[in-house]
């Protein structure tokens, strides 16, 4: 992502999704929360670049977008 390389980074892969994701205790997306609060305990995408030193400055943005199906 970016230009970013990171080695041995723990993810998550869905390609089917019930209710149960969105009600569940599984929450954030691209694992952009603090590691004390993921489930899984696993370190999150910008801190595993963030100690590899990989950022000249320590700021990120995203652009989110909802993908709604058209009507049948």
């Amino acid at each position: 992502m970016g230009g970013f390389t990171v080695e041995n980074q723990v993810f998550g892969l869905v390609d089917q999704m019930t209710v149960d994701l969105t009600t569940g205790t599984v929450s954030g997306i691209l694992g952009l929360a603090f590691q004390v609060l993921a489930n899984s305990g696993a370190s999150p995408w910008w801190q595993t670049v963030q100690k590899g030193s990989q950022w000249d400055e320590p700021v990120m943005s995203f652009f989110l977008t909802r993908f709604v199906l058209p009507a049948a």
